[in-house]
């Protein structure tokens, strides 16, 4: 099934699809090659600040690396949809480099909106029955000062305000020490499994005794414990669509190149 022309243009402002979108090639300073493919540092720079990301210059190595490569997985397919004339029957202003991706995902891969539907499905099933902890914990490194600190607590009249004050003075995780402790409201699929296990039959509420995981040790609290939440496919398709044009992106062009290694040319240093 052909994509109509609002589909084409909710891909090309994706934000998982804006460093694909760089137009043609410029006379500027070579920053990448593979085979035959090379990237400019003018490209490169037109898709950062599409992308929002500022100047490329500026980008971490690895993030300039990230750029590059999304820009020569787009030549690649674009060339490809070409050869194959997939964009013979379009009007020529519609036939944009992110357009002749998209073709060339559609004919190779299937429809985006249905591959879209079917990552939806799959990533909602594997999260039914999985909870979301709304939790606090103080963390610190040595065992006898985390005891110290639950009989403390343990002993309080008013534990949970106590909680808060010894988070602040005690716990070594900085991102939540400023806050009382308080982590948030976290799925269980993202807690590390030596944490999750140690909360996760403990009612709401309650001083949860002492444990150790590889950051250090813990004494933690749940205030709430709910069923994981997923939107409705409808508020989040562009997500999945924007998701699968990029994976879709990359695998049929590490086909196309055959396993070529990009050749980065621009100082890794920077």
């Amino acid at each position: 099934m052909a994509f109509t022309q609002s589909l084409y243009r909710l891909i090309s402002v994706t934000l998982f699809t804006t460093f694909l979108f760089a137009g043609p090639s410029f006379a500027s300073e070579r920053i990448a090659s593979i085979g035959k493919y090379e990237i400019t540092k003018q490209e490169a720079d037109l898709a950062t600040k599409m992308a929002g990301l500022g100047e490329f210059d500026k980008l971490s190595v690895d993030s300039k690396k990230v750029v590059v490569q999304r820009l020569i997985n787009d030549k690649v397919l674009e060339e490809q949809s070409k050869k194959e004339k997939i964009n013979e029957q379009d009007d020529v202003a519609m036939a944009t480099r992110a357009i002749l991706v998209s073709k060339y995902i559609e004919k190779h891969s299937g429809n985006l909106e249905t591959l879209a539907k079917k990552k939806y499905d799959e990533t909602t099933s594997a999260l039914k029955g999985k909870k979301t902890y709304t939790l606090s914990h103080i963390l610190v490194k040595d065992e006898a000062e985390v005891n110290k600190i639950y009989k403390t607590l343990s002993t309080s009249a008013n534990w949970k305000s106590e909680f808060k004050k010894l988070a602040k003075e005690k716990s070594i995780d900085t991102a939540t020490a400023k806050n009382g402790g308080l982590v948030g409201s976290v799925p269980e699929m993202k807690l590390p499994a030596d944490f999750l296990s140690n909360i996760q039959n403990d009612k709401t509420n309650t001083l949860i005794k002492p444990f150790k995981t590889n950051l250090g040790y813990h004494i933690a609290t749940v205030e709430k414990v709910e069923p994981v939440h997923i939107e409705p496919y409808e508020k989040v398709k562009n997500v999945f669509i924007g998701q699968v044009f990029q994976e879709e992106t990359e695998r049929l062009a590490k086909e196309n190149l055959k396993g070529k290694e990009v050749k980065f040319e621009f100082d890794a240093k920077k």
